[in-house]
């Protein structure tokens, strides 16, 4: 369930937030379904799960790791994933959900598009 904390012991804790499409309906906001951040060890993680940008992902702050989809079909696109992550700038870009269906397919162009549209964060691919 979104906007849940969970403190395991001192050094782990998982924070939920909700994940879900916006113009698409593979992911309706009505199923509650969640991303994660993970803090451990003073490293905070974030995994945007089948998303779309939402607004709750937009405040985001001190993010080491960013795990976010760049398919399109079924979640944000690489561009809309490039602007959150101008946005919140997190220290490292992971993109994930992409190359593994036809239709979430990314060429050798778009990747290092990607690449060159993100600005202060690292884009590990």
């Amino acid at each position: 369930e979104p906007f849940q904390k969970t403190k395991l012991d001192d050094i782990f804790e998982v924070e939920t937030l909700p994940a879900y499409n916006v113009n698409k309906p593979f992911h309706p906001k009505e199923k509650n379904w969640v991303s994660y951040i993970v803090r451990i060890e003073g490293i905070n993680i974030f995994h945007a799960g089948d998303s779309d940008v939402i607004e709750e992902f937009k405040n985001l702050k001190e993010i080491d790791y960013a795990l976010l989809p760049v398919g399109g079909y079924y979640t944000m696109n690489y561009l809309e994933a490039a602007q959150l992550v101008n946005l919140i700038k997190p220290k490292n870009f992971w993109p994930m959900h992409f190359n593994t269906f036809p239709e979430i397919t990314l060429t050798k162009n778009q990747l290092e598009e990607l690449k060159r549209i993100v600005k202060e964060s690292k884009v590990i691919l």
